[in-house]
């Protein structure tokens, strides 16, 4: 607890500890609160029957008659545009919002995606198509931006161009696939969206899936292996590649990681640290095994964890290489000459953290 915000310490959201209300992402509903008092030096909470589980109702608009001589689109229809379409409505913008999404469903909690391992049980919409109709957001689903007309205000899609009187770019990481001899010449799989999920989740329970193979251990990799290995157990041989000596080494230190190496592995997955990769070979465009310096690895099934870029093909002019994301103020406005009127959040942007002023791309 810092002040009077309870802070997580895993994503940095804050909540304030009388109201249970949201002040900081990344977050989608408050926290629920009880009736807490003092009797004979004790503390006594007081629960609802529902119990703990029962959490606050989605916000709604404070808006509602929407101004349809201004709008707001919102490229990405992740956590990002979701927690962007809230804020705007409760601090009072009247005007309409539209968000254009490659996928054709509602935001929802990606970060569950490497969790899961059952094709049929993929994450939900974190809030359903009703709420977006009464918060007066249009969503534009399954279409793909490729590239933006600053002079016009336009984002030019693969339909048609929409028109916008701010812009903000939301569209989060794309998979980071690294040169691989052979791979171009397989079938391999890499996790992003809700389809990535249902497909991998089929191929992993089809006739002689023996053999899966993730190259990387990060999060997404070590955390995929263990949902697979707790859901088919013997059924399949789990192997992890990993080129550092240590999984997730960069992001939680060698200690750590090798904690989780050793923990991995009592449950029956194989981590190999520090390997090298000289190629994958192939049958009928289907991987066979992977050929690393001085031992192979059977592998019917290949998925890619190699880790992930900034999703801006469609804007390769805001991209800065030095930051690795589209670079903005603390107002999250990107700095480009060109680019006025335009935003950037999530994972897509490099911005200066208050918290030590060094530029950050979550």
């Amino acid at each position: 607890m810092i002040g009077d915000k309870i802070i997580c310490p895993l994503h940095n959201a804050g909540f304030k500890i009388t109201t249970g209300q949201e002040e900081q992402g990344p977050v989608f509903g408050g926290l629920k609160t009880f009736k807490v008092e003092r009797k004979d030096g004790k503390i006594i909470v007081k629960v609802p029957q529902e119990g703990w589980a029962a959490l606050p109702e989605a916000r709604e608009s404070p808006i509602k008659e929407f101004n349809k001589n201004k709008k707001i689109v919102i490229v990405g229809g992740g956590a990002a545009a979701l927690s962007a379409i809230d804020s705007l409505r409760q601090t009072g913008y009247d005007g309409l919002i539209t968000v254009i999404s490659k996928e054709s469903y509602l935001p929802y909690d990606r970060t569950l995606l490497s969790k899961g391992s059952d094709a049929t049980k993929y994450p939900g919409p974190i809030r359903d198509q009703q709420w977006y109709e009464r918060n007066g957001v249009e969503f534009v689903g399954e279409t793909s931006v490729v590239g933006i007309d600053y002079a016009h205000k336009q984002v030019k899609t693969s339909n048609l161009p929409v028109h916008y009187d701010k812009l903000l770019i939301a569209t989060g990481s794309a998979n980071r696939v690294p040169p691989i001899k052979g791979l171009d010449q397989v079938k391999y799989f890499g996790l992003r969206g809700v389809d990535d999920y249902k497909k991998i989740n089929e191929a992993i329970r089809e006739k002689g899936a023996k053999n899966i193979t993730i190259i990387g251990a990060g999060f997404i990799g070590m955390e995929l292996a263990s949902a697979i290995k707790m859901a088919l157990k013997d059924q399949v041989n789990i192997t992890i590649l990993e080129a550092t000596d240590a999984p997730l080494k960069n992001v939680l230190g060698e200690k750590v990681g090798r904690v989780l190496q050793t923990l991995s592995e009592k449950n029956g997955i194989k981590i190999h640290t520090s390997a090298l990769i000289k190629e994958i070979a192939s049958e009928n465009n289907s991987p066979k095994e992977v050929i690393l310096e001085g031992s192979t690895v059977p592998t019917d099934v290949l998925i890619m964890a190699t880790g992930v870029r900034p999703a801006v093909e469609f804007a390769p002019e805001l991209l800065d290489k030095e930051t690795s994301g589209i670079k903005t103020n603390v107002y999250l406005q990107v700095d480009h000459k060109d680019a006025k009127d335009v935003y950037a959040a999530g994972d897509v942007a490099s911005y200066p953290y208050w918290y030590n002023g060094k530029r950050v791309r979550i």
